[in-house]
């Protein structure tokens, strides 16, 4: 990383790390309460910043930017509570001050550090004198060890390559071998000539071989060579190169500066083919690893030019043609087109690149997105409804046994009622029906201590809950405080004590909203459909081709087409999957019966949904969809009713496996007068407007079986139809 990349070339280096830093950031008294805890001397809270809380680091971090001042990042580096300090970038060939034997580069790095302990000194910081190192001409950051000469891996992680059993016993032994390995790797040329055949014991049957142990040997003797590794130099004119060699099996890459002094190596990298990546053609490939190194390297790249190295010659052709046929390769050359790079050819016997950038990346899979904040999860809120009864003052008299400002509405005028035995002043210009409301709840509740109580039938009385922020408490106290319940659980314990109208639907609503239960929520968000416009019928046909299976006859390829409207199936089996035979299935089975009420075909991106399919709807003017790589749910009507079409087919030729094609007929036929869930008709009720009459009809004589020879007038048509 950059940080690392910020110390190489320095003569000499120091290392300081402050005591208790964290605790002298002082923190903000609203959110020292979160920091609470018990202890044997009480309840005690934090004033200083506590380490791992929300924004911490980054509070940190630039509190300690700000100390640097100036000198941040030329001089000393801070990383939260350690700084790091630079020394000069040069020797000076060991010149001393005048007048004394103190070098130069010795003195200037001394005023650096003095200048450090003057800001930490006053911001009242102190730096740990065990852990300080003065002056280093190495230092370790994140597992690289940097000096003057470059960085190198990290000694330690050498040690422990040199240390490992050999043979392995096991394939966990191997494996954590394989990851040690691999975090050095950018420092091993030839990398994966070597542990070739360690990776081929990974994931297989266990069985060491001695090549295994050879490899292994070999492994630890170049971990020991100490490879040095540069940086770019942005600021001097010297060549930037980037060479590129792609295999069948993974696009190895390094890159590199090109400086007076000779070349110097930045890093080596690789990544892996995909198995469909594996099978392009040699000039796709060729692309297609250009494609992947220099995205990669983006972050090194973007913004200045270079020289990309290759063996193929054909690549600068490609880069130079926008009318590429392939979309794949035509976005590729789109997104080279983002950098300044020149193409330079080198021939194959000079072009060496070392395989050991072809071993297959360990991927360690991350979240799209973070998890939401609280403040980010759905909520619903109690909102108090206010009736339409006209509002009674806002007070009743001074010695009314009854606290009216708790209630609104009805319950208040209730409470007036009980209070002053229907005579309070609130009472006297109420409509009729209020009137009488008032008096059928009479028998229900009841005045104490001036609130309202519920009388609740061999229960205890419940109390009336009107006002707003006593329900949320109530809620609260019910869920937050007993365990995040839900809402019967909630009800259930309310219903005993306080009572309101909405209360169960309130709870239902309440635990919803609670954000901790979202979070820990095992449901998953349903993202809301996006409705399309219903298709007419026969408009739109989708297409694909499913492969039956081997020992199934002459033609094992089944090509399906259905109305995306009722689901109508029609099908052919084919000897392969052509084009051309494809185009003829769309000519005859589909265009010939249905015409011109055909607008679209819907397809995937195969090769046999190209060339001739392609020419022919273009010829007669209908629309050739294709479903897009990354939504193939767009063709999911066609694609799960192969399954039930492929398993009848079997089923049908159990025993005439050879001829199984010929069982198509009645299999289409079966899925045609299948009732769907999604409709609850069958395509072929669909299409015709009735149920189709199947033999079982004709052996049991069901009623369907309308004998319409004795139907000779309206009289006789009227009694069928009653009959049915």
């Amino acid at each position: 990383p950059d940080y690392v990349d910020g110390f190489v070339g320095r003569v000499c280096y120091g290392l300081y790390d402050l005591m208790s830093f964290y605790d002298q950031l002082l923190l903000h008294p609203a959110s020292r309460r979160l920091t609470a805890f018990r202890s044997p001397r009480g309840h005690v809270q934090k004033t200083g910043m506590p380490q791992g809380c929300t924004n911490g680091p980054a509070v940190a971090q630039r509190v300690a930017d700000h100390i640097g001042g100036n000198d941040v990042p030329h001089n000393f580096v801070p990383f939260i509570d350690d700084y790091g300090a630079k020394g000069p970038y040069s020797h000076y060939d060991n010149e001393t001050l005048p007048g004394t034997a103190i070098r130069r580069w010795v003195y200037e790095f001394a005023i650096t550090i003095e200048r450090l302990l003057y800001r930490l000194e006053h911001a009242h910081l102190v730096v740990s004198g065990a852990k300080m190192v003065v002056i280093t001409d190495e230092i370790e950051i994140t597992g690289v060890r940097v000096g003057f000469e470059g960085k190198r891996a990290d000694p330690v992680k050498i040690d422990k390559l040199q240390a490992w059993e050999n043979p392995c016993r096991s394939q966990s032994s191997l494996r954590g071998f394989l990851g040690i390995a691999n975090f050095v790797r950018s420092f091993i040329p030839d990398f994966a000539i070597i542990d070739a055949p360690l990776r081929q014991l990974v994931g297989k049957r266990w069985k060491w071989t001695d090549a295994a142990s050879i490899a292994m040997d070999q492994l630890k003797t170049a971990a020991a060579g100490h490879h040095f590794l540069g940086v770019l130099d942005y600021t001097s004119d010297d060549d930037i190169v980037l060479s590129v060699d792609s295999s069948q099996i993974a696009v190895g890459f390094v890159l590199w500066q090109d400086r007076p002094s000779g070349r110097v190596v930045i890093l080596y990298d690789s990544i892996a083919m995909t198995e469909t990546e594996q099978r392009y053609s040699q000039p796709k490939l060729e692309l297609c690893g250009v494609y992947k190194a220099i995205r990669k390297m983006r972050y090194h790249l973007i913004g200045v030019r270079f020289v990309l190295e290759v063996d193929a010659i054909s690549l600068k052709q490609m880069l130079n043609r926008p009318d590429l046929s392939n979309p794949a390769m035509a976005r590729w050359v789109a997104h080279l087109k983002q950098y300044d790079f020149s193409v330079r050819h080198v021939p194959g016997r000079l072009h060496i690149i070392p395989d050991g950038l072809s071993r297959t990346n360990f991927h360690n899979p991350t979240p799209a997105d973070d998890e939401p904040s609280e403040g980010h999860l759905s909520a619903s809120y109690l909102l108090p409804l206010r009736s339409s009864t006209q509002s009674a003052p806002s007070s009743p008299a001074p010695d009314l046994p009854f606290h009216a400002n708790q209630y609104s509405a009805r319950f208040r005028l209730l409470g007036f009622w009980l209070a002053s035995g229907g005579t309070h002043s609130s009472l006297r210009s109420l409509p009729r029906h209020e009137r009488r409301w008032i008096r059928s709840q009479l028998a229900f509740f009841f005045l104490q201590d001036g609130r309202l109580f519920r009388r609740n039938g061999d229960g205890l009385p419940q109390l009336v809950l009107d006002d707003p922020a006593s329900r949320l408490q109530a809620l609260t106290y019910a869920h937050e405080h007993l365990g995040h319940r839900g809402r019967d659980a909630m009800a259930a314990l309310l219903l005993s004590r306080v009572w309101w109208d909405s209360l169960r639907g309130d709870c239902l609503t309440h635990a919803r909203s609670c954000s901790t239960c979202q979070l820990r929520s095992r449901s998953a968000e349903v993202e809301t459909q996006r409705f399309a416009p219903i298709p007419r019928l026969f408009e739109t046909f989708a297409l694909d081709i499913v492969d039956i299976g081997a020992n199934t006859g002459p033609r094992r390829y089944l090509v399906l087409a259905r109305d995306l409207l009722t689901g109508w199936v029609e099908g052919r089996a084919l000897p392969n999957k052509l084009a051309s035979s494809v185009a003829k299935f769309i000519e005859d089975e589909i265009l010939s019966r249905y015409g011109p009420v055909i607008r679209q075909i819907l397809t995937d991106n195969g090769p046999e949904n190209s060339a001739d399919t392609t020419a022919l709807l273009v010829r007669l003017g209908i629309r050739h969809a294709r479903i897009t790589p990354n939504h193939p749910q767009g063709n999911a009507i066609v694609e799960r009713g192969h399954a039930p079409v492929v398993e009848g087919l079997l089923k049908a030729s159990f025993d005439d496996r050879l001829r199984t094609f010929t069982y198509l007929p009645y299999i289409l036929w079966a899925d045609r007068i299948t009732t769907r869930r999604t409709t609850g008709s069958s395509p072929f009720e669909l299409v015709f407007g009735y149920t189709p009459l199947l033999p079982i009809d004709y052996d049991l004589n069901t009623f369907p079986m309308l004998a319409w020879d004795q139907v000779r007038t309206t009289g006789d048509l009227l009694a069928s139809r009653a009959r049915q």
